[in-house]
């Protein structure tokens, strides 16, 4: 019997490691935690940038942003990836889930990826993480906070 794991169970696995681990979030943080409904797993390297905003009027209002500065391996407490957000605080993000805006976690899941390809001529680390809000931007939930790439809301959103 193959120890690889299904989709469906391997996803089951993602969310359990994850509510497990959030349970050390504030009992406030935590009701938002289970209230949020969009899970997203992208990928990360040195300088990916994040934008947090709110849809108003079908068009994003910028919150923060967040910028990788790096990431670090540890043999007992896993990875941990580096942000700066606008006003250049650190946030250290790990298994645990941190809410870097309303209702709006980052974390690093139970199977992280961590690569090294051959970036515009250089190598260079990438890691996946995992992001979770209250509903997902495609839906154009009025009033709701997002996260997204910062890429990816220039070109869904270029007057922003």
């Amino acid at each position: 019997m193959s120890s690889m794991k299904c989709p469906t169970e391997r996803l089951a696995a993602e969310r359990a490691f994850a509510d497990t681990f959030a349970t050390t979030l504030s009992g406030e943080a935590l009701n938002r935690w289970y209230n949020c409904r969009s899970t997203h797993r992208f990928m990360v390297f040195e300088q990916k940038r994040l934008a947090l905003f709110r849809l108003l009027l079908d068009s994003p209002s910028r919150i923060d942003h967040f910028v990788c500065e790096g990431v670090t391996l540890d043999i007992y407490k896993g990875l941990t990836s580096h942000w700066r957000d606008s006003n250049r605080k650190r946030i250290s993000v790990g298994h645990t889930p941190v809410e870097v805006g309303e209702s709006c976690f980052l974390w690093h899941g139970l199977h992280t990826a961590v690569e090294y390809p051959d970036h515009k001529g250089r190598h260079q680390v990438r890691f996946s993480m995992m992001w979770k809000t209250k509903s997902n931007h495609k839906d154009k939930t009025e009033g709701h906070v997002f996260l997204m790439e910062e890429t990816t809301i220039r070109n869904l959103y270029p007057e922003a």
